[in-house]
């Protein structure tokens, strides 16, 4: 999820929108078939997940915190905000 949220996006086209879909895809094929690129997004989308395990002062072992609805919408939402800010070439 953090690295489509960096790489593309939080607004993932309708699958019915094959023109939207094929262009948000190839985002994240571009990223992945760059080395550099795709390093650079999963480390960033691992330190943002870290940050907000320390933020919410939650233990990376605890699963039942991590999947909940709560967490998983604050992430999605710092991962919005980072993904203006990534630069690729």
């Amino acid at each position: 999820m953090a690295m489509r949220y960096l790489t593309a996006g939080a607004d993932m086209p309708s699958l019915d929108n094959q023109r939207k879909m094929e262009q948000y895809c190839n985002k994240i094929i571009s990223v992945l078939n760059s080395q550099q690129e795709y390093l650079q997004i999963f480390e960033k989308g691992t330190e943002i997940i870290e940050e907000q395990f320390l933020y919410l002062n939650i233990n990376i072992d605890n699963r039942d915190v991590i999947t909940t609805v709560s967490f998983v919408e604050q992430l999605k939402k710092r991962l919005e905000s980072e993904f203006s800010k990534i630069n690729f070439k």
